[in-house]
C-alpha cells in the first residue's frame, strides 16, 4: 500500500463488494480505528464478508420459512427457522450483532412447535368428541368439540405468529473484530 494512500482507498473494491451494511460498518471501523494495520482491514474485510453470506443465507432460509409455513409443513419450516438461527450464530461466531434475528429465529421456533402441539390436541379432542357422540353422550361431545374448536383458533396463532418478521440489522463492525449494536 503506497504510503498516502488510505486503507478505504486500498480496499476500496473490497468494500463496494459488501452489502450496504457491511460497508458502513467497514468503513466505520476504519474510520474509529486509524492505526488498522493492512493485515487487521483484510481480516476485517474477511470476517464482514463472511458474516454478508450468513446473513443472506439467514433471509433465504426465513423466506422459504414463511412459505412452508402457508404451505401447512410445520415441521419443515421449523427447520428452517433452526437453521436460520444457526446462520445467525455464524454471524455472532465472526463478531457480529445478531441478537435480534437469533431471539427472532428461537421464537419461531417455539411457535411452530406449539402450533404443532395445539393442532396434535385439537385432533384428538375432535376424536374424542366423535366418540363421546358415537356413545350419545352429546354433553361430552360439545365440549370435546369446544376444546377441539379452541385448539385448533390456538393452533392457527401460533402457527400466524411463527411467521418470520423482516429484519433490519444493525450491526457495527470495531476494528477488533466485534460488532457493535
Amino acid at each position: 500500500m503506497p504510503e498516502n494512500e488510505t486503507l478505504e482507498e486500498t480496499y476500496r473494491v473490497e468494500i463496494a463488494n459488501l452489502s450496504e451494511e457491511g460497508r458502513e460498518d467497514v468503513l466505520d471501523a476504519i474510520e474509529a480505528n486509524p492505526a488498522l494495520s493492512a493485515d487487521e482491514a483484510e481480516a476485517l474485510i474477511d470476517r464482514t464478508e463472511a458474516a454478508d453470506k450468513n446473513r443472506e443465507d439467514f433471509d433465504a432460509l426465513q423466506k422459504d420459512q414463511e412459505q412452508l409455513m402457508k404451505d401447512g409443513e410445520w415441521e419443515t419450516a421449523r427447520d428452517r427457522a433452526q437453521e436460520a438461527e444457526y446462520e445467525m450464530r455464524e454471524v455472532e461466531d465472526l463478531g457480529g450483532d445478531a441478537d435480534t434475528e437469533i431471539l427472532e429465529a428461537e421464537t419461531d421456533v417455539a411457535e411452530i412447535d406449539e402450533a404443532m402441539d395445539e393442532h396434535e390436541a385439537s385432533e384428538q379432542a375432535a376424536d374424542d368428541a366423535a366418540d363421546f357422540a358415537d356413545r350419545g353422550m352429546e354433553g361430552a361431545a360439545e365440549v370435546y368439540g369446544e376444546s377441539a374448536a379452541d385448539h385448533a383458533a390456538n393452533s392457527a396463532d401460533n402457527a400466524g405468529a411463527a411467521s418470520p418478521n423482516e429484519y433490519n440489522a444493525d450491526h457495527d463492525v470495531d476494528g477488533d473484530g466485534t460488532y457493535d449494536a
